[in-house]
């Protein structure tokens, strides 16, 4: 049976992942590799970032007592080599879970430097009231108060989704969810070893499934894109080792495995 966008979407309804009001659907038409095509007699103005942020994978990794690690995050010394748009929206994707990630361990240079390669990346991608001064401002001020910290970067990924979305630019959203996703999962999987609580850090990988389902369903609506269909194509290697998975009982070995594919999807989109 041939599932079209339309379906899709009433899925996603149904599934509680999107919440829209009135206003008007995505209608941008281009020859680059990221246009999306129009999605019939669906009104969408509004819709809600559909799983959780990379803030939730930093807060798991600090209850389990996952010590800091410097090697894990993409250098910022990288953000040149992002030239399409494609690369630069998972580059902004991968580039935010790191901000989560050092800001949540107090690291006030990291989080600086990280910053600055989002507000640029935000920048060329058309947003660029997201990652303002202002912002920088307040996670500079509240660097030691983790609750405000979190509510301030969490309000930044909804930001960046919603604005992508409300200006016809839905694919580009999606991708930015599918680089932060991979890089959180990614940097869970290499601090797992180093945690203090291994349960709590194995549980949180296996339960990351939920969200990679999301990721998936949210993605389908713009299949039609060369890009996100690429980019579907490399998540559903991971999702195939998560097909293998029990949440309750992740073992050592699907650890190494989930560990290993997870890298070299992460690795094709930092190059």
């Amino acid at each position: 049976m041939k599932i079209t966008k339309l379906s899709i979407l009433a899925f996603l309804f149904a599934f509680g992942v999107f919440a829209c009001t009135s206003g008007t659907d995505e209608n941008s038409e281009n020859k680059d590799s990221l246009a999306v095509e129009t999605i019939p007699d669906v009104e969408v103005k509004k819709i809600d970032y559909p799983l959780n942020n990379p803030v939730e994978i930093s807060k798991m990794l600090n209850q389990a007592g996952a010590a800091y690690t410097t090697d894990v995050t993409n250098s910022p010394k990288n953000i040149d080599k992002y030239m399409t748009e494609k690369d630069k929206a998972l580059a902004l994707g991968i580039y935010g879970a790191d901000l989560a990630y050092v800001s949540t361990y107090n690291k006030s240079q990291e989080t600086n430097l990280l910053f600055e390669v989002c507000k640029k990346t935000s920048d060329e991608l058309g947003i660029s009231n997201i990652y303002d001064e202002a912002t920088l401002a307040k996670i500079e001020a509240n660097i030691e108060n983790k609750d405000t910290l979190h509510s301030i970067i969490s309000n930044s990924f909804h930001g960046t989704y919603q604005s992508l979305q409300e200006n016809g630019k839905g694919a580009v959203s999606v991708l930015v969810l599918a680089g932060g996703w991979v890089e959180g999962l990614f940097i869970s999987l290499e601090l797992t070893q180093n945690a203090i609580d291994k349960k709590k850090m194995m549980s949180g990988i296996a339960n990351q499934k939920l969200n990679l389902d999301k990721l998936l369903v949210a993605m389908e609506v713009y299949a039609d894109n060369e890009a996100v269909k690429a980019t579907i194509a490399e998540l559903q290697k991971i999702e195939a080792v998560y097909t293998k998975i029990n949440p309750e009982s992740l073992t050592p070995a699907q650890l190494k495995e989930l560990s290993k594919v997870t890298g070299t999807v992460r690795a094709a989109m930092v190059k």
